[in-house]
């Protein structure tokens, strides 16, 4: 306790003494190295506060000497250090946060040629719970002269029942046709019967079953590279002339609408599960029967006029039933594609059935247990439904 407190008054003495004898220069240097182990504090202090980290800066406790000098610049540069690194780490938070901005402009990919500034969706939409449309034609596009038959249906065009008439304007490729749950990629020109063109793209994707039912059905005809013309009625567009349908936006044309369609191509989406249809316990009174004890009714007819034969290779959607409601087979599991084989390697009764088919039709099969596994063990016994839909096939 004692030799304490003596150190501390000769501490005081000495340092009395060194007043007197060293310059004003060598008074100020002893504070400024106390400064600088004060600047640390600061360091640290800054960063945690100008960073929001969680981290606690580790602080560096120092014994000042207890003298006014010390204690007066200390002071000062804990003020002044503190000023300044808010004023840098501003700064430099400002420059990180330009040179961000910079390399995520120069981050963009280019777009491409053919789709820049005009790729639009086929999506619905939801929000207006409408369908989904074509969009309008781009402000500033040159307008494309319209063919001379969009006045009305030429006389050559075919039909089908719902009212949509089409002209085969050049032939695709292949025998495979998109279904309703496909994504499908087309380009397009739509005209008013007046001639006046509403709506032009050269490239669109989306789902056959979100675009208007004119085009729903009509691409569902279509082989990828096709491009067809389609005289499309206002109840399969966007409503009838004098109709009042208020989910129709003022820019589309009401009543007939005429487009230019290609099918640039198509991309293959799984086919939702099916509920068990009504009739699977046994054949209704309507179904059609055949001298083997087949019996069939279709469900959705075609667009070919060609058969497979028994030597084909059909590309099929299907689903089968036991007469219990259980499905025990389905395409489904092949993730939405369809199943592709040798018909002569079908049951017997697939093999006559889908020899009555066209290309795109749906046929609804009941087919007797002597023409389907006909009692092989591990197999479905007795009759068997199937719902068989023809995407295509080559002989």
């Amino acid at each position: 306790m004692f030799s304490g407190a003596y150190g501390a008054r000769r501490i005081h003495r000495d340092l009395r003494e060194e007043d007197k004898v060293r310059a004003g220069q060598e008074r100020v240097a002893r504070p400024m190295r106390q400064a600088e182990i004060g600047a640390g504090v600061v360091v640290g202090w800054s960063m945690a506060n100008h960073l929001r980290t969680e981290l606690v800066p580790t602080v560096l406790f120092v014994r000042f000497q207890p003298t006014r000098h010390v204690e007066k610049w200390t002071h000062r540069a804990w003020s002044a250090m503190k000023t300044s690194m808010k004023f840098w780490w501003f700064f430099l938070c400002c420059v990180a946060f330009a040179a961000a901005l910079t390399a995520c402009k120069s981050g963009e990919p280019a777009p491409t040629e053919d789709v820049a500034d005009v790729e639009t969706t086929a999506a619905a939409d939801e929000s207006a719970n409408a369908r989904a449309t074509p969009e309008d034609k781009p402000a500033g596009k040159p307008e494309i002269p319209a063919p001379p038959d969009v006045a009305a249906v030429p006389k050559d065009a075919e039909r089908s029942e719902s009212g949509l008439a089409w002209k085969v304007l050049q032939e695709g490729e292949g025998k495979i046709r998109p279904i309703r749950y496909d994504t499908v990629t087309l380009s397009y020109t739509g005209w008013t019967p007046d001639g006046r063109m509403f709506a032009s793209a050269p490239k669109i994707r989306g789902k056959v079953e979100d675009l208007v039912p004119g085009w729903t059905e009509g691409v569902q005809l279509m082989l990828p590279g096709e491009k067809r013309r389609f005289w499309i009625p206002g109840k399969l567009a966007y409503g009838e002339a004098n109709g009042d349908d208020r989910s129709v936006r003022p820019e589309q044309p009401r009543g007939m609408v005429v487009f230019d369609i290609e099918l640039i191509d198509f991309q293959r989406n799984p086919v939702p599960a099916r509920a068990t249809p009504e009739d699977v316990a046994e054949i209704p009174k309507d179904a059609k029967k055949s001298k083997s004890g087949l019996a069939w009714r279709v469900l959705r007819k075609g667009t070919g006029k060609e058969h497979p034969t028994a030597t084909s290779t059909v590309s099929v959607h299907y689903a089968g039933w036991t007469t219990d409601g259980k499905m025990f087979d389905t395409s489904l599991a092949l993730m939405g594609k369809p199943a592709t084989f040798a018909l002569s390697d079908a049951m017997p009764g697939w093999q006559e059935g889908v020899q009555m088919m066209v290309v795109g039709e749906v046929r609804r099969l009941w087919i007797p247990e002597n023409l389907a596994y006909a009692g092989r063990p591990s197999a479905p016994r007795g009759m068997l439904v199937y719902d068989v839909q023809l995407v295509g096939f080559q002989d």
